[in-house]
């Protein structure tokens, strides 16, 4: 696909050559002709664009076509971009560099637009394409059809006990719902507290049982150590589960042999249950216990269809009989595939003419098919091919990722920035803000989906049906784009490996052991993209001297590395100066050497991410070397607070995000060399303050952070939790913009919450494990006032007061570990906004007055509060509720097998909570 290219291209000329001051300078005549290549290069994206639009285009001439323009395009990126190296290597003159190859090139460039419009010509005509408009989609999933299906799992898990854990299996043809329906089964608030543990895992094709394990555990457990060979973790597993009522999902089962596996890990408990989804009858009969446990989804009719259609499509006005009737007709050409009926709303909803409807269903009928797997796929093919082609590469890049993985957001899409894929042109936008809304827009269109949001709405997470992988995978391959060494996932055969890989820009290594590959090879010196995603150690290098990727933007070495014995250095790599993001782990492998060389010679990392591992870990290789602080497009550098680096001496326009900057350099020399961060961590190291020279130590360096003008979450973390470690600022001290802040360990009195309460715009507070300590937490007039999210965990805190005008628009509150917590203020009975109340391991007092404030809300008309109970305490408390400064007791119980029925909108808030 050569808008792949194009598109990366495009921006890497504008942003390097053609922006106002650009990094670099051409003379008039150079100028002259990178504009005009630029404006060729344009010529032959809208020419892609409009072709692609016409019927017919699966002709094989028209495959020619298109093959000749993405060769062309492949061609005019490498030699533009490896003069580029050239010229940051200062290799050689710029102007000659260019000079001697951009006039070849633009005449290429001519030439193919030229012979493209000949041929186009001779094609038939079609409807001119008109131009669509945004339109609104809510984000969460929904689901039509399977009422029946989801209450009677409910009943079969919490109302049908067993005496030996029951399996209940979920089947059904890919797209058709199984997961939805597990997701809303393990994520009903009656379901949530009636278990001791849940966990879900994902298997797909891709079968690696230590990776299961792995996932099961931390899913109990977050954080929880994974180390020891896959007998160890399926013990460690066992033992977790025995004696516990417990709830596991295992998603996407494809083969007898790892159910196999995996049952010897569940123990026999009463009432516990594992819910199976899979796609293939032998299997849901392998596993169910009982016919009457095996639930096969049916499609849905006609009606449900199109429910589903108008719940996932939004019309900003009525819409004439004509349009309505085509869409119908064209819901119904999905056949009642949920997954199909889903994008082809998110197709429709960004079209607003008839002429363009009609198109779209004179496409579908082309594409009919009497098999509905494959009309599904071809009705996912037809809204890939509809999207704009900045998406279209943007979606392609997501098959970097593995199938069952939740791919984070903010690492995807400074991916994206890094490959040259978001405009970096955009008016009063940041290239983040602009990335997000390409994700965001992928996601209205149904063909990625939210896994998590963060406390703030933001998304978190997201990930791909399987469905969709497929094509983004085989879309990607075909295209030269994508090479993928994965277990299980058949890419290309062991002959046509090296082929694979030379030819492509993206590599991405998801297995513990790649065949036949080796990063040495000089075939594969073109990629753009080179990605180790392994949560195991992998062997990837027969030598430390590592290919000369001079073209390489990405490289991602997060998983643990080994090299036969040997000790990789960064030293090989100083000329990677076209590469924009670096993340690795640091460990007995890998360490620093020879990084500070890299660094000095980049000009455009804009991404700096450092993890460690434990195993094997030097103390001597924590300092980070300074000269991180060269590269003058750095917007983000994050690192474990094991590691140390000096402040920049240089004012850094572009850094956003930094994880950490140590107390005792927030001076304000220092800060003021980052005016324009958004994201700050801070550490403080274990030293004590004295009561007599707070200065001295660094604390009250804290006050400068009042010049961050830009900083929307700060997250301050003590090393140790001891008294007087850190004090924070005066109320005017705080930066104005901040929206979000997280203390851990900080150790603060609780008077000291009362600053905290009256910063303006706080929409975020977490206070982690023993961020406060003492008894009690004393109320602020008029404190919290924008509050929306309110996290305590680790807490001593006992009783904890309010003044009614505290917590107005309150959402989210969220208590863990709360054990001696003994009410919740009575403020929260009249805080409408509040939808959801969170607790883990804390008393039964907290759960029953939880209850009382839901139950008094639905009183006065409020059904959007939510309350969840997990792995509540046993002891019975006296009840306590607050009011200003005086009390009044409460007695209650928390009744987890009450007949209330199943909240069925509860998924979304859920979400919130992670992170």
């Amino acid at each position: 696909m050569a808008c792949v290219p194009l598109t990366s291209l495009m921006n890497t000329i504008q942003f390097e050559f053609l922006q106002p001051s650009p990094p670099v300078i051409l003379d008039e005549d150079t100028s002259h002709m990178m504009n005009s290549f630029y404006r060729n290069l344009g010529f032959l994206l809208a020419f892609l664009e409009e072709f692609e639009k016409k019927p017919g285009n699966d002709d094989a001439a028209i495959k020619d076509l298109e093959a000749k323009i993405r060769d062309f395009a492949f061609s005019a990126e490498d030699e533009v971009q490896s003069n580029l190296a050239k010229i940051y290597l200062e290799a050689a003159d710029k102007e000659m560099i260019l000079s001697q190859n951009l006039q070849q090139v633009d005449e290429d460039a001519e030439m193919m637009l030229f012979l493209n419009l000949l041929q186009v010509h001779a094609l038939p005509s079609d409807h001119e394409s008109g131009s669509s408009h945004e339109l609104i989609s809510k984000i969460e999933d929904r689901m039509v059809g399977r009422r029946s299906e989801l209450n009677t799992i409910i009943n079969q898990l919490i109302r049908r006990p067993s005496i030996e854990h029951k399996v209940i299996s979920i089947l059904g043809m890919g797209g058709i719902g199984k997961t939805t329906l597990a997701r809303r089964v393990y994520e009903e608030p009656l379901v949530v507290s009636h278990f001791d543990i849940r966990a879900w895992t994902t298997v797909s094709q891709e079968v690696n049982v230590r990776h299961i394990l792995c996932n099961l555990l931390w899913s109990i457990s977050r954080g929880m150590n994974t180390e020891g060979s896959t007998d160890d973790l399926a013990h460690k597993l066992r033992q977790r589960l025995m004696g516990k009522r417990y709830l596991i999902v295992v998603d996407d089962v494809w083969e007898t042999g790892v159910w196999d596996h995996l049952a010897r890990c569940f123990p026999e408990s009463y009432g516990s249950a594992v819910l199976v989804t899979s796609r293939l009858e032998e299997i849901a009969d392998y596993t169910t216990s009982g016919a009457s446990n095996l639930h096969n989804l049916h499609f849905l009719d006609s009606n449900e269809s199109w429910d589903l259609f108008c719940s996932h499509i939004f019309w900003k006005q009525p819409l004439c009989s004509k349009f309505n009737r085509i869409q119908r007709n064209i819901v119904d050409k999905c056949g009642g595939l949920p997954l199909a009926i889903v994008v082809a709303a998110g197709l429709l909803s960004r079209l607003s003419k008839v002429e363009e409807l009609e198109k779209i269903e004179k496409e579908m009928s082309h594409l009919a098919s009497t098999d509905i797997g494959e009309q599904c796929s071809r009705i996912l093919i037809v809204s890939y091919n509809h999207l704009p082609h900045h998406l279209k590469a943007c979606f392609l890049y997501l098959g970097v990722f593995s199938g069952h993985s939740e791919i984070p957001v903010k690492k995807l899409v400074r991916l994206w920035i890094a490959e040259g894929f978001v405009e970096k042109s955009v008016r009063d936008k940041e290239l983040e803000e602009v990335g997000v809304g390409y994700l965001q827009d992928l996601i209205s269109r149904s063909l990625v989906q939210i896994d998590k949001l963060k406390c703030d709405g933001q998304i978190k997470t997201c990930r791909m049906h399987h469905l969709l992988r497929v094509l983004c995978v085989r879309q990607a391959r075909n295209e030269k784009l994508l090479y993928v060494e994965d277990d299980g996932f058949d890419m290309c055969n062991s002959s046509s490996k090296e082929a694979c890989s030379g030819a492509c820009r993206w590599l991405s290594f998801r297995s513990p052991k790649p065949e036949n590959f080796d990063l040495c090879n000089s075939s594969v010196n073109k990629a753009r993209s080179v990605l180790c995603l392994h949560n195991d150690e992998m062997p990837m290098v027969n030598d430390p001297k590592l290919v000369r990727f001079t073209l390489l933007r990405v490289l991602d070495l997060t998983s643990p590395l080994y090299n036969k014995g040997m000790y990789m250095s960064f030293e090989n790599l100083s000329n990677l100066v076209l590469l924009e993001y670096l993340a690795f782990m640091s460990n007995r492998s890998l360490g620093f050497e020879g990084l500070d060389i890299a660094l000095s010679k980049n000009q455009k990392l804009h991404t700096l991410v450092v993890w460690h591992s434990a195993a094997g870990w030097r103390p001597n290789y924590s300092l980070l070397p300074s000269t991180i602080w060269e590269s003058p497009q750095l917007r983000h550098l994050e690192f474990r607070n094991c590691f140390r680096v000096e402040p920049p001496g240089i004012v850094k326009e572009n850094l956003q995000s930094l994880y950490w900057l140590s107390i005792f350099h927030c001076t304000e020399e220092v800060i003021s060399k980052i005016p324009n961060i958004k994201t700050l961590g801070i550490f403080c190291e274990g030293r004590l303050i004295s009561d007599n020279a707070v200065s001295c130590n660094g604390a009250s360096s804290l006050e400068n952070l009042c010049h961050l003008n830009q900083l929307e979450a700060l997250t301050i973390e003590a090393e140790y939790a001891i008294p007087k470690c850190i004090s924070l600022p005066r109320i005017n001290a705080f930066p104005g913009n901040l929206r979000e802040l997280k203390l851990s360990k900080t150790y603060l009195p609780w008077k000291d919450i009362a600053a905290i309460a009256m910063l303006p715009g706080l929409e975020v507070l977490k206070l982690k494990m023993d961020a406060f300590y003492g008894p009690e937490w004393k109320p602020t007039e008029g404190g919290f006032q924008r509050l929306k999210f309110l996290l305590l965990i680790n807490t001593d805190l006992k009783i904890w007061n309010a003044f009614d005008d505290e917590f107005p628009i309150l959402e989210h509150l969220v208590l863990k570990h709360c054990e001696n917590l003994e009410g919740i203020p009575t403020v929260f009975f009249n805080v409408t906004a509040l939808k959801s109340i969170d607790l883990e391991r804390c008393g039964q007092a907290l759960s029953s007055c939880a209850k009382n404030i839901q139950q008094e809300q639905l009183d006065y008309g409020n059904n959007e509060l939510k309350v969840l109970v997990r792995n509540p305490q046993t002891t019975y408390k006296q009840l306590t509720f607050y009011k200003g400064r005086h009390r009044k007791v409460v007695g209650g119980s928390c009744d987890s097998d009450s007949d209330e029925e199943p909240s069925q909108d509860f998924g979304e808030w859920l979400k919130l909570i992670d992170g």
